[in-house]
């Protein structure tokens, strides 16, 4: 995926300045936590079909410069700002073929097929073939810029955590 939120943490680091805390180790701690728990808070509200998207999901903090979260898989861009309504048609053979609606499609005997489940009872029906889908189109999760309003609204709170600490050390 290869947009991404910028979160802009400079007044955690004029915090730190101000409690005389040590800038260049507490950014880094700093940023580690917040990637940390940006990551996990993705992986928990972003939706899941088959676990790739939510597999694909990793945090990397640089120094004190900066962190990133990245979503490697192909579509997480389609899954999280949606889709509008588009017009699928098969390129490689001469329709498409896919499960009856309520149906679970599988692969029988060497060929594709279909089943419905009805009170503990399987019945194997055919594939549905079309030429063209009109796709209605699919509304957007979000789960980037929810974890964009997370971060910023742990940013305080972690970063008097690492201030507290810091004084605790000096203290001793």
């Amino acid at each position: 995926m290869d947009e991404g939120v910028r979160v802009d943490i400079s007044g955690a680091k004029e915090q730190f300045q101000k409690a005389g805390v040590n800038v260049h180790r507490a950014m880094p701690k700093l940023l580690k936590k917040l990637a940390g728990s940006g990551e996990r808070f993705m992986k928990r509200n972003m939706p899941v079909d088959t676990g790739n998207m939510r597999a694909s999901v990793s945090s990397d903090v640089f120094d004190e410069v900066g962190a990133r979260i990245t979503v490697s898989a192909n579509y997480a861009q389609y899954v999280n700002d949606g889709t509008r309504p588009h017009i699928i048609r098969p390129k490689n053979a001469k329709c498409l073929a896919f499960a009856p609606f309520g149906a679970r499609g599988s692969l029988s005997r060497g060929h594709r097929t279909a089943f419905f489940t009805f009170g503990g009872k399987t019945v194997e029906t055919g594939l549905v073939c079309v030429k063209v889908v009109h796709h209605p189109g699919t509304k957007g999760s979000h789960f980037v810029e929810k974890t964009r309003d997370h971060i910023l609204k742990i940013i305080p709170t972690e970063s008097n955590k690492i201030i507290a600490d810091a004084l605790k050390d000096v203290n001793k």
